[in-house]
């Protein structure tokens, strides 16, 4: 069976040193870890199509503000984008975590909490998904309303490996300071 994690939050630069600095849509950084492998959307496209039988819904995870990279069998996105200055920074992710248990609360494999690292604060949420497992990172900074995405498409057998990447991309963010 494969599932689905999904993680709201953000998160400062740790080791830089073992990854690779990508800049995105200049609302941020992330230091990915150098395993991490860029791919273009024929590249997803072929992944998906022996490793999932053209049955993974890429349109939630795959959109042009983000990036595709792989990690072996694991497909990652990430990107930033700005919110709207009515957004209400200090209860969005208590809000969307609200909003994400509601949505999910019939599936019996879903979890969320969130987490502060670093200082910042994300959601974490777990949920199964056909056909594979999903780890799903969005992260807000309050102060410039810029809110960090990142999901993870998995089978169960990768569970591991895709909870360690998670936390190596999450210990690399890094939002603009305005």
């Amino acid at each position: 069976m494969k599932k689905t994690i999904f993680f709201i939050g953000c998160l400062m630069c740790a080791l830089t040193t073992f990854a690779q600095q990508i800049r995105l849509d200049k609302l941020g950084t992330v230091a990915v870890p150098k395993q991490m492998t860029e791919a273009s959307r024929a590249q997803v496209n072929s992944f998906v199509q022996k490793k999932y039988n053209n049955k993974l819904p890429l349109d939630f995870m795959v959109n042009s503000a983000s990036k595709v990279y792989f990690v072996d069998n694991i497909l990652i996105t990430v990107g930033y984008k700005q919110l709207p200055s009515s957004t209400n920074g200090q209860d969005y992710l208590s809000n969307f975590k609200k909003v994400e248990d509601g949505a999910h609360s019939g599936y019996p494999s879903y979890s969320s909490r969130i987490e502060t690292i670093n200082g910042n604060k994300f959601i974490v949420c777990t949920r199964d998904s056909y056909p594979g497992r999903c780890i799903i990172i969005n992260g807000l900074n309050e102060s410039t309303l810029v809110r960090f995405d990142c999901s993870l498409q998995y089978a169960s057998e990768d569970e591991a490996k895709a909870q360690s990447l998670v936390k190596e991309v999450l210990a690399g963010v890094k939002y603009k300071v305005q």
